[in-house]
């Protein structure tokens, strides 16, 4: 299913979802298959009203790995504007710059890519925060609660250009383990309309500047003696 063109290396995907037989290494006498595959949107939009420059960015992503120890899954959206108010033009000290962001993860029908890289829709709520104010030195106190709101996602995207695929494979050995690896990566351009509101404005009245849609998936077989030591804490479900 989804996220951006990222293809792991065989070695950090075996680190990060543990392909392991014991509880402290793994030893693959027979081959062992890891599989991720996923599909995503980009866009950015950009339009004035009253004077203010206002810039969007969203990418959606829907993502799947499996392994031996099951399926993973996911899907996500990240969402970021900024705001350039320039006051008085004349006076460059009353300037306001103003960012926010946010990321949720979503349901599996939330986005929704369509074909082969033909078309994609989005519909979501996001809760994007305002990290304002300084840091002070000592005894400042605590900075200023962050300012949130939640923004409507109702976007869709089109594709326009031509699908343009790469791939590849390869095979490498290491202390008596053999890896063989193979991807796909495809992308097409695309426009993208719809709004991003807080229910007061919208933040994105104009078709996207840029968008993409974009889909990539990978397979890695790892056969012999691959020891891998359990993943770090963190990584691990």
């Amino acid at each position: 299913m989804r996220r951006p063109l990222l293809v792991l290396s065989a070695a950090v995907l075996a680190l990060a979802f543990g392909v392991a037989a014991a509880p402290d290494s793994a030893a693959a006498a027979a081959p062992v298959t890891s599989t991720s595959s996923g599909a995503g949107a980009n866009a950015g939009f950009f339009a004035v009203v009253d004077g203010v420059e206002t810039s969007v960015f969203v990418s959606a992503s829907d993502f799947s790995f499996s392994d031996p120890g099951g399926v993973f899954e996911g899907s996500d959206v990240f969402v970021d504007i900024f705001q350039f108010d320039p006051g008085n033009p004349r006076n460059p000290r009353d300037d306001r710059f103003r960012s926010f962001s946010g990321y949720v993860e979503l349901t599996a029908d939330q986005f929704q890519p369509v074909g082969d890289l033909d078309s994609a829709a989005l519909v979501a709520v996001v809760n994007v925060c305002e990290f304002a104010g300084k840091v002070g030195g000592p005894g400042a106190g605590p900075p200023p609660q962050p300012n949130c709101f939640d923004v409507a996602v109702d976007l869709s995207w089109t594709g326009t250009g031509d699908v343009q695929t790469f791939s590849g494979r390869s095979q490498s050995r290491f202390d008596g383990c053999r890896v063989r690896s193979t991807f796909t990566n495809s992308f097409r351009s695309a426009v993208a309309t719809g709004s991003v509101s807080d229910g007061a404005t919208n933040f994105t009245p104009n078709p996207s500047d840029f968008a993409d849609l974009n889909s990539f998936s990978s397979r890695d077989t790892f056969s012999g003696d691959c020891l891998f030591p359990e993943p770090p804490l963190a990584l691990r479900p």
